[in-house]
């Protein structure tokens, strides 16, 4: 009797050992499978075929069509800023009050030529009384009229003058100063190459993202596209490739592409950082 309950204790053995061999397959199948459903976060159905999505590091940055440089016309000193980096600005605000360093040269030719004028104008009313009274001649009263006409021209030109160098800077647009580089009772050149002020409308702003050379042949214009912003984790824009750029960044050896995302709410700032998914 002892004999057979041996084999049949062996075979339950046997049995419990297989169980939990097929127990343990069975998690490493689980454990396969939730690595797996991972890594199809970022496939798509394409044609009923899987296919990996193209994932783009890209950033915001300022919709260059809505934005204003304003570069000084003169050499001058800055008199009054009312405006500071980050400021909301209007158009035809008066963002800085400029003083050319021509201005005390170009009143005092304007005085001059007042007082030039002051007298033309009594000489040409006599004038015009002697030749009445047929004392000169037309040609005569012509020239004094002449003379008198010339001085009224310079003085229209030196006031236009003056204005030029000494007026008030206002904004081409509505945004805002995101770029400054005058202060107040500084001097500004007219040849630096960095504008006085940058002025951004970012109701809508662009995303610039960055394609390997091995990926290059699968972007197209008007390429659907969904751009996550790495700051707002709910967030999703669909949009479309808006342009290829031509020409490879120098450094990184990466092709740059442009789309476009409407910021009405100005929830978007240049400078976030953001994830294109084509």
């Amino acid at each position: 009797m002892y004999k057979q309950i041996i084999p049949i204790a062996f075979c339950g053995i046997f049995m419990l050992s297989c169980g939990n061999k097929t127990a343990e397959n069975d998690n490493k199948t689980s454990e396969s499978n939730s690595e797996t459903v991972n890594i199809k976060d970022i496939f798509k159905e394409n044609g009923g075929e899987n296919t990996q999505k193209l994932i783009l590091n890209g950033e915001v940055v300022c919709d260059e069509t809505k934005m204003g440089k304003i570069f000084t016309p003169f050499d001058a000193k800055c008199l009054q800023l009312n405006v500071q980096t980050g400021d909301k600005v209007r158009k035809n605000q008066v963002l800085a009050i400029l003083q050319g360093e021509m201005s005390e040269q170009l009143a005092k030719e304007i005085k001059e030529n007042e007082a030039l004028l002051s007298v033309s104008v009594r000489k040409l009313q006599q004038c015009r009384q002697m030749y009445d009274a047929g004392v000169i001649s037309e040609k005569e009263l012509a020239e004094i009229e002449q003379e008198n006409a010339v001085l009224k021209a310079e003085k229209q030109r030196l006031i236009k003058t003056s204005s030029l160098y000494g007026t008030s800077i206002k904004a081409p647009c509505d945004g805002y100063v995101v770029s400054k580089n005058i202060f107040q009772g500084s001097f500004v050149n007219k040849e630096d190459e960095n504008p006085m002020f940058v002025i951004a409308d970012i109701s809508s702003v662009w995303i610039l993202a960055d394609v390997y050379a091995k990926d290059i042949h699968k972007i197209k214009e008007n390429q659907p596209a969904t751009v996550k912003i790495t700051a707002f984790d709910d967030t999703v824009f669909n949009t479309k490739v808006d342009c290829i750029y031509p020409v490879l960044e120098k450094e990184s050896k990466t092709l740059k592409i442009r789309l476009q995302i409407a910021n009405k709410d100005k929830k978007l700032r240049p400078g976030m950082f953001a994830n294109v998914i084509l």
